[in-house]
């Protein structure tokens, strides 16, 4: 049976750019996994900075992988977000070694570190 998923993502409008960007080369690592069937992207037009993506797989497990797998994705990199906001403004800290230890290794990879030097730092947990 297909499956269906949903992610809402909200970005400060200064973001949107970049989120774009990003949700372009998502999509083009997502084309060539397994059991990947479809994707949509949507914008709110009432509400700048929210937008909504929706996948389509051809099992629970097949997403499961792709979002969880053992092998490095762009799922890693979507889920460091919300782990770089709580370590900067929710109380993310060493009391969370198995999360706090994801996060340094995202922040050793080469192309994070390429990343910043092009783009210099960020903060999403902005105001």
């Amino acid at each position: 049976m297909a499956v269906k998923v949903l992610i809402k993502r909200k970005v400060a409008e200064k973001n949107i750019p970049e989120l774009d960007a990003l949700l372009r080369k998502m999509r083009a690592l997502t084309l060539s996994r397994k059991g990947y069937i479809s994707g949509e992207s949507f914008n709110r037009v009432d509400e700048a900075g929210v937008s909504m993506v929706i996948s389509t797989w051809q099992t629970a497990d097949d997403w499961q992988k792709w979002f969880a797998g053992k092998e490095f994705s762009a799922a890693d990199i979507q889920m460091s977000f919300p782990l770089e906001a709580a370590s900067q403004r929710a109380g993310l800290d060493a009391s969370r070694p198995k999360l706090m230890g994801f996060l340094k290794r995202i922040h050793a990879r080469p192309a994070y570190k390429r990343a910043l030097e092009r783009g210099g730092p960020y903060s999403f947990a902005e105001d």
